[in-house]
């Protein structure tokens, strides 16, 4: 379970909070500014945390996860809970209710594959 520092912040911060999200679509008229990539490329899917212009680019954010999780909510300063908004199953803010069983597959089996359960269940 979860140790006393693993729950603790530091003296006079907050906890990240979980938050909902807006997405939208970069383009030549109206090109977003992503966090660490400048403009994002047009039409180029971008997220932010909801009420902020905090974009990131959907790839970026899925490669970002992948990779090195640790490194997600770093990018918003551990303002928001993004992984626990956004990617876990329980919370409201999901963004895999929107993903169809293509997503769910590729996102899932091929990409947790350490996981190892979901695989076994895609074959079942």
């Amino acid at each position: 379970g979860p140790t006393m520092v693993d729950v603790s912040t530091p003296e006079g911060s907050k906890p990240p909070k979980e938050v909902d999200w807006d997405c939208c679509l970069s383009t030549v008229d109206d090109p977003k500014t992503c966090l660490y990539s400048f403009d994002a490329e047009p039409n180029t899917k971008v997220i932010c945390p909801a009420g902020t212009t905090q974009y990131i680019s959907l790839s970026a954010l899925n490669r970002l996860r992948r990779t090195d999780p640790s490194k997600v909510e770093p990018m918003w300063h551990d303002q928001y809970a993004i992984l626990k908004s956004w990617f876990s199953d329980d919370s409201e803010y999901s963004l895999l209710q929107f993903v169809g069983l293509k997503g769910f597959v590729v996102s899932t089996v091929l990409l947790d594959l350490g996981k190892g359960l979901a695989f076994r269940m895609a074959l079942a």
